[in-house]
Parts: C-alpha cells; sequence; structure tokens
C-alpha cells in the first residue's frame, strides 16, 4: 500500500526525469519558426505543460469512473493527480511573466483563486455525490474542469504583460496624487 501512496508524486515529478537540453531541444522542435527567437519558444512549451498535464488528469479522472475495478480506479486516479501535480510546475513561472513588476501580487491572485476553487470543488463533489448517490457523478464534473482548464492554458500567453508597462505607470502617477 505504501507504492500506492508514493505513487502520485513518483508519478508527478516525472517532468524532472527528463534533462533540461532535451526539454529546450523538444520547446525548439515544436515550434520550428521562431528558432533564432529563444523567447518565442517559452509560449508553445509552457502551454503544452499546461495542456498536457490539466488534459492528461481529466482523461484519468474519467477514466476512473469508467472502470469496475477499485484497484484500476485508484491506480487511474494516481495517474489523475500525477498530471495535475505535472501542470503546478509552470503556475509561478507564468506568474512571473506576465507580471514583470508584480510577481508576488500576481502569485497571491492566482493561489487565492486556487483555493477557492478547491474549497468550492469540495463543496460541490459532496452535494452532486449526495444528490446523485455515487462517486462517479462528480469525479465527472472534476475531469470537465480539468479539461476546461487544459483548453484555457491554449489563451495564456507569457510574452504579453497584463498590464503594460505604460498603464503601470498611469496607476502609479493616478495613485500618488491620492495622498
Amino acid at each position: 500500500m505504501r507504492v500506492v501512496i508514493d505513487l502520485p508524486a513518483l508519478l508527478g515529478s516525472r517532468r524532472e526525469l527528463v534533462p533540461t537540453p532535451l526539454k529546450r531541444e523538444w520547446a525548439l522542435n515544436s515550434n520550428r519558426d521562431n528558432r533564432d527567437c529563444e523567447f518565442d519558444v517559452i509560449p508553445a512549451a509552457r502551454r503544452w505543460i499546461g495542456i498536457v498535464g490539466l488534459s492528461s488528469g481529466a482523461l484519468f479522472t474519467l477514466l476512473a469512473t469508467l472502470s469496475p475495478s477499485k484497484v484500476a480506479t485508484l491506480l487511474l486516479l494516481c495517474l489523475s493527480f500525477a498530471g495535475i501535480s505535472f501542470n503546478q510546475s509552470m503556475t509561478f513561472p507564468i506568474c512571473i511573466d506576465v507580471a514583470k513588476k508584480f510577481p508576488g501580487s500576481m502569485g497571491g491572485a492566482m493561489n487565492m483563486a486556487a483555493q477557492v476553487g478547491s474549497f468550492l470543488s469540495g463543496v460541490v463533489f459532496g452535494y452532486v455525490a449526495k444528490i446523485s448517490g455515487s462517486y462517479d457523478q462528480p469525479l465527472i464534473v472534476m475531469a470537465f474542469v480539468l479539461a476546461s482548464g487544459a483548453l484555457l492554458w491554449l489563451k495564456i500567453d507569457p510574452t504579453k504583460e497584463l498590464v503594460p508597462e505604460d498603464q503601470q505607470e498611469l496607476g502609479t502617477a493616478l495613485l500618488s496624487t491620492r495622498d
């Protein structure tokens, strides 16, 4: 049983098993048109990590609802958690990229939104399980949420700041006039 408990952490850390030069080469190959500009490769690489992580989490969660075996369900849920863990390696670097001057504020906002989502998912999971009389139905809802998150990674562009430089200066000037 100890192996099953450690399985999500081991599988979630599989991203660390790939040497950095291979990761860089994979990123360059996934964006061949921009070989001369190294920073243009980052959006593709970071998006794919988020997409693959959340998509695999959604897929394994959905497969867990279809599995008749308790052991298979447990292993599939471990794989789902591993996919979600794989995604987490990009969350804070993206905050740094899109909020260059205020990455701490962006990270705090992201973390707060994640904690609110975590609380709400627990409540929704419980109500859906009680209403449906099955744990499969809330897992299907969670798979849908994970798949939606994977699709939302397509909208993230780490080369563009959320608040451009000129608007940051305007906001700072407006705040300084309030005193």
